[in-house]
């Protein structure tokens, strides 16, 4: 088994043909049904095709691997980082180390063009844990989403499934959305005027966290640019917070539905929790005005208590395993003093 098997770098991709492949998965079937948001998210979020490890069958392609660089800051320090964030294989190909062959010539590729770190999700289920602990991967954190239905009416087919999933969604219906007028200041859409406040809110957060992306002002621009959107919350030119949004299809069951999904969230300090809560409201209202039904958020992270307290409750089975592997010395040398991961916060293409 596997034998007729080969492994090569995909140096000119084809984004429908990556779409069907990571569609294949029942749970992944979006990547097939809607092809198109799947290219669009790949060349976007996945923009270097050196990154790209495919399994053949023959001519046929029959799982992928994509990673991504970021730059990750562990205890303030920054490191060049490939994030591998999809693994799939064709179920009728499972079970024959397709996975672990694809991982060795990953890992070969990100040693070859100089990353520093090399980070890993794996999702629900056992073997992807495996296949990453065996090849040296540590296990840094665990988080998952948590979710609030804005639209009952919109999410009535989310009634017609089974009897957990039901309970679920019941219990994240909560239409409500508190004040939404800021006691001090205004909120507002970005400005491109803001971005380098926005900017070092971001870092000194990640500063605050064990590891986190590191953010530049480009970066910022250029997910603007694609179909982000931020509001902030601003007091005589200062802004006092910011929340990153951006839309997304969601999945409940074999439903499709629109989902929003904040991104981000970062406050000045001393900023007090009702402003907090005033500006998250203020976007859940936007984003109930455009008829999107469903709100998602990472958690946990720094305003989890915040989003708690407006109704957001955990998705459960939605949980994914951080795994985490240095490359260099002097990444090793910065995991090495830290004893327990508490707050991870990088990006995965969703």
């Amino acid at each position: 088994m596997g034998k007729d098997l080969h492994y090569e770098i995909i140096d000119a991709p084809d984004y429908k043909v990556l779409a069907a492949c990571i569609g294949d998965n029942p749970k992944q079937q979006r990547w097939s049904d809607y092809p198109d948001w799947g290219e669009e998210l790949l060349q976007f979020h996945a923009p270097d095709p050196r990154l790209y490890v495919g399994a053949y069958k023959g001519k046929n392609l029959v799982g992928c691997m994509i990673a991504h660089p970021d730059t990750l800051r562990i205890r303030g320090k920054s490191f060049n980082t490939a994030v591998i964030a999809i693994t799939e294989v064709l179920m009728l190909h499972r079970k024959q180390g397709i996975a672990s062959k694809m991982l060795e010539k990953m890992l070969s590729q990100i040693t070859s063009l100089g990353f520093e770190l090399v980070l890993a999700f794996q999702t629900a289920g056992r073997g992807g844990k495996n296949i990453l602990k065996r090849a040296g991967f540590k296990k840094i954190y665990k988080y998952g989403h948590a979710g609030k239905v804005l639209d009952k009416d919109k999410m009535d087919k989310l009634m017609d499934l089974n009897p957990i999933l039901r309970k679920i969604a019941l219990k994240i219906i909560s239409a409500k959305i508190g004040e939404t007028k800021p006691v001090r200041g205004v909120i507002r859409e970005v400005k491109e005027d803001d971005l380098d406040q926005i900017v070092d809110l971001l870092n000194k957060e990640s500063d605050r966290l064990d590891i986190a992306s590191y953010w530049t002002k480009e970066y910022l621009k250029k997910k603007i640019d694609w179909r982000y959107k931020v509001f902030v919350l601003e007091k005589e030119n200062a802004i006092l917070g910011a929340v990153i949004t951006y839309t997304e299809i969601g999945t409940l069951g074999k439903d499709y539905f629109t989902t929003g999904f904040l991104k981000e969230m970062v406050f000045q300090e001393g900023v007090e929790d009702r402003a907090k809560q005033i500006l998250v409201n203020n976007v859940l209202r936007r984003f109930k005005e455009k008829e999107i039904p469903s709100i998602s958020y990472p958690y946990p992270k720094n305003v989890w208590r915040v989003i708690k307290k407006l109704g957001f409750h955990v998705l459960p089975g939605d949980e994914r395993t951080v795994f985490i592997k240095p490359l260099t010395l002097p990444a090793q040398q910065a995991l090495e003093v830290i004893d327990k991961f508490r707050y991870v916060n990088v990006f995965l293409i969703c």
